[in-house]
């Protein structure tokens, strides 16, 4: 069956495109037939990822960075890994989780995750005999992002329960929700500073109408006691606003004998830049690595293969229990 084309009406053999619409200059393949160039408008963007697969592990949980990563040396020996730190910034939208792996040859720091714009990943070697020290620290920092954040947080809610509560003065109503708040403060978990900010400040607005109420009902006892009340919240949600702004962090830092000063280092960033502003977050496993990567180091510099022997029976015997 014979083919024409539908512009210049040409006969064309099964399969082909005709040559009035084929681009001058354009790359064709061997067969003849056009090859797209160029980027699309959307990849040049950026706005998402264009690779992203819901059923690829981004974080690479339950891998070994060595074999299941990284190609190992010529008899090299896993000793121990640790999910040291995980990696956040807000305004990249960037969550990745960096894990430490010391071999008998190797100290490998690789870090795996996903942005807003596609993957990320981190990867850093270096020889084991050129380890100098380890410096991993766990601490707090103090936030301005987290400080403002709760501050509106604060501000709004204040707002929202005193539009709520009305002008007139009544005592049921505030009274309910300042027992309810209070007792909200004392059920919560020891670290939930935010909300216990907001229970705070909406107690806080609370009593201010109920000491209105006393003020104009001339209840001059009642009113003493909503005030003691009124400062005490007032106080705790100042607390609890400081609270909200001290986060943990964690750095990292590998010292080298030579070359560099600084094998491996890592710490949370405070100021606001987009390339930089880099949370480290601390894990389960933070202490663990604290109190055992610099011996690990140590004993293979010293003592070699009894040194291996030693700490990889003491990981057996953590995988076991």
């Amino acid at each position: 069956m014979a083919y024409y084309c539908v512009k210049c009406g040409r006969k064309l053999p099964d399969g082909a495109i005709c040559p009035c619409r084929i681009r001058r200059g354009a790359p064709r393949q061997e067969d003849g037939r056009s090859v797209q160039s160029g980027v699309s408008f959307q990849n040049i963007l950026r706005l998402n990822d264009p690779d992203y697969d819901r059923n690829t592990d981004y974080y690479e949980r339950g891998k070994q960075i060595v074999p299941d990563l990284v190609a190992p040396c010529e008899n090299e020996i896993p000793i121990r890994q640790y999910h040291v730190v995980d990696i956040r910034s807000r305004l990249q939208g960037l969550w990745a989780e960096g894990r430490i792996m010391v071999t008998n040859k190797r100290l490998l720091f690789r870090a795996s995750g996903r942005s807003f714009i596609g993957r990320t990943r981190v990867e850093q070697e270096y020889e084991l005999d050129e380890i100098s020290g380890i410096n991993i620290s766990h601490g707090v920092r103090f936030s301005l992002f987290d400080f403002f954040n709760s501050f509106l947080l604060a501000a709004l809610c204040g707002a929202l329960v005193y539009l709520i509560l009305g002008q007139e003065p009544a005592w049921l109503l505030p009274l309910l929700l300042t027992a309810g708040c209070i007792a909200g403060m004392y059920f919560l978990g020891r670290k939930c500073h935010r909300w216990k900010l907001v229970l705070s400040t909406a107690g806080a607005m609370s009593t201010v109408k109920l000491l209105l109420w006393a003020q104009v009902g001339q209840h001059t006892i009642l009113g003493g006691l909503f005030t003691v009340a009124m400062i005490l919240l007032f106080i705790a949600a100042l607390i609890f606003l400081f609270m909200s702004g001290m986060k943990p962090v964690v750095s990292l830092a590998v010292m080298c004998k030579a070359g560099t000063d600084v094998a491996i280092g890592y710490q949370s960033m405070q100021n606001f830049r987009l390339q930089t502003a880099q949370e480290l977050l601390p894990t389960a496993e933070t202490e663990t690595a604290i109190q055992e990567v610099g011996a690990i180091i140590n004993d293979i510099q010293r003592m070699g293969d009894y040194g291996i022997k030693k700490w990889r029976s003491a990981a057996q015997e953590a995988q076991t229990v």
